[in-house]
């Protein structure tokens, strides 16, 4: 495994700033066509994210209940059709970004 890449999995998806009352924060889906959002950590089937590569440089990233949908880039990170929407995933000392 490069050390850019994460192994692809299921994973949930944390943000790094805690909520204003100290909650954990983690990537949401909340549709196609609409922004993922940072909400409070509940482990729902909406905060789980799937990982897979994409070709040997980049991976996607999809809602665990949608496959077939994956995060791109648009005024957020918004969730749409998949179809050459990659992330590129750089690891950092303290995780990766």
């Amino acid at each position: 495994m490069s050390d850019t890449k994460l192994a692809p999995g299921k994973y949930y998806i944390i943000n790094r700033v805690l909520s204003p009352t100290g909650e954990k924060l983690a990537m949401t889906f909340e549709g196609q066509g609409k922004l993922a959002k940072a909400m409070p950590l509940t482990r729902s089937t909406t905060q789980v994210w799937s990982i897979e590569n994409y070709n040997d440089k980049t991976q996607s990233f999809s809602p665990e209940d949608s496959k077939n949908l994956q995060a791109g880039w648009g005024d957020g990170v918004v969730i749409i059709p998949a179809g050459n929407y990659t992330w590129t995933v750089r690891k950092e000392e303290d995780g990766y970004r």
